[in-house]
């Protein structure tokens, strides 16, 4: 067997139900060439048993480590381990569909050689089992001034991402995970290229890294920080930071009003939004969230849920990729896929 073309890295910790369900989806990949880093961060459920099982399969790499460890450390571990020259990550969790690599690779092909990254949109595949179009950016070329303004760029699993620039710049490895934050590293250098067709599942759950507000606000804050502070960042668009961090709290701000009904936090989250960026003061959810955070709580509560049927609806669920259902054999190699169509979820 020849090196792989694409290091499929995926991260696992506790969340067994639906890791097998992610394996195959590499397993079924149409383009052939890859390797597996499976790499369990420190799980207490069934997950070790499910990545023992394919310790001996000739294309899968196991890493398990026996206590919950910096994400960001771990996976530059399991980096400067890899083969490919292209890398892809994956959540345990979250699973890709059957021609991710192989079209993104095809997409690479056609590319100038300076190229770093090709992404996609994806779906977002809810509890009820509904799946819903993610909006994903559609910039090509320099792309980091898009990255830094404008929200929902692409999930962070579906971009396929030229080894080379994981080299130049690894996970920030002061921070427990960076998420996005890495393709914002990589884009003060590198061009990305979009396709337009989804290629990635991510699901929504209870137990969703997304869904720490606190902690993700603080890792995100952390992130700009250093990203505006690295030596590469270009002075032409470090006036930026402002708008940046402004979105940040304004997310986060929205949640914790939203979500959470902390509305004392939520509201001083989107105080600080402003600050750091005044034209925060006409947009529609910092004016909501700073009502609702200044309103006595039974009256937030009520306006809250009055809020559900006007901001925030999801889009229309849309009819469901084939999805890999049936478990793989680490012995043979075989799989099954799914391929029935069905409007509105998973059949």
């Amino acid at each position: 067997m020849g090196e792989p073309l694409v290091t499929v890295l995926l991260t696992s910790y506790n969340q067994g139900r639906w890791l097998r369900e992610s394996i195959e989806s590499v397993m079924v990949q149409t383009m052939p060439e890859w390797e597996l880093i499976l790499l369990d961060n420190g799980s207490t459920d069934d997950s070790p048993a499910i990545i023992e099982a394919y310790r001996k399969h000739p294309r899968v790499v196991v890493i398990r480590h026996e206590r919950n460890s910096t994400l960001t450390v771990i996976c530059n571990e399991a980096i400067r381990r890899a083969r490919g020259r292209y890398f892809s990550l994956l959540h345990s969790d979250d699973y890709y569909l059957p021609q991710k690599l192989e079209h993104q690779l095809a997409a690479f092909e056609s590319l100038p050689v300076e190229y770093g990254v090709v992404y996609s949109t994806g779906y977002r595949l809810m509890p009820d089992g509904a799946l819903h179009l993610v909006p994903c950016g559609t910039h090509r070329g320099d792309i980091l001034r898009a990255l830094l303004t404008e929200p929902q760029f692409f999930l962070p699993i579906a971009p396929l991402v030229r080894m080379e620039c994981l080299r130049t710049y690894p996970f920030n490895e002061a921070i427990f995970w960076e998420g996005e934050g890495i393709y914002g590293k990589i884009a003060m250098r590198y061009p990305f290229h979009p396709l337009p067709e989804p290629l990635v599942v991510m699901r929504d759950h209870e137990n969703n890294m997304g869904k720490e507000i606190a902690s993700n606000l603080g890792r995100n804050v952390m992130m700009y920080e250093a990203l505006f502070s690295h030596p590469d960042f270009p002075q032409e668009l470090k006036s930026l930071r402002g708008q940046a961090l402004g979105g940040t709290y304004r997310i986060g701000g929205w949640e914790m009003v939203r979500r959470e009904r902390n509305y004392a936090k939520g509201g001083a989250w989107l105080r600080k939004a402003v600050e750091n960026h005044p034209a925060l003061a006409k947009d529609l959810r910092v004016r909501l969230g700073l009502i609702l955070s200044r309103l006595p709580r039974p009256v937030a509560d009520c306006a809250n849920l009055a809020l559900n049927l006007v901001v925030d609806a999801p889009a229309p669920p849309v009819a469901a990729p084939p999805t890999p259902v049936e478990g793989i054999s680490p012995k043979r190699g075989a799989h099954l896929v799914r391929g029935s169509q069905v409007s509105g979820g998973r059949s």
